[in-house]
């Protein structure tokens, strides 16, 4: 295992390594069509102290969730599949609601929310498309979403 200890000299180096690391792992995750999620595990699996080590304080990780976006997230989680509720008749108006209740919970501009609904309902259609699925789910979210913006 190479000697990284140079990088623990400044919170800058520990940080720019750490940074580093996270955007080659989801590079190399896109290229395999993998979740983000994934990546985002194995970049700590590898920055910890059984792989690389390059993680020694605390502090770099908590400024480094400031700089996540909280909204793509809580859109994440609105977004996921949810086939039964495109079946309702009400569906639009649930769905806002919830992105709704989510910005208010979590101190979030809504439109921000919609916004990246939106997105990840259209690349989910992108790739639905691309690898020859089944297209009307997210088809069908994609143009829930566009409602609502």
């Amino acid at each position: 295992m190479p000697d990284l200890s140079f990088l623990h000299a400044s919170p800058f180096y520990e940080l720019t390594a750490l940074l580093t690391l996270a955007a080659l792992d989801g590079f190399i995750g896109l290229l395999l069509r993998q979740p983000m999620i994934v990546s985002f595990i194995a970049v700590g699996v590898l920055a910890g102290p059984s792989v690389l080590g390059i993680v020694q304080s605390h502090e770099n990780i908590d400024l480094l969730a400031e700089l996540g976006e909280p909204a793509y997230e809580v859109a994440a989680f609105i977004r996921n599949p949810i086939p039964e509720l495109l079946n309702h008749a009400d569906a639009p108006n649930i769905i806002h609601n919830r992105g709704t209740r989510f910005a208010e919970l979590f101190e979030l501009p809504p439109q921000r929310i919609l916004d990246w609904c939106f997105v990840q309902a259209v690349l989910s259609w992108a790739w639905s498309l691309e690898d020859g699925c089944d297209t009307d789910y997210f088809e069908r979210t994609t143009r829930i979403w566009d409602e609502l913006l």
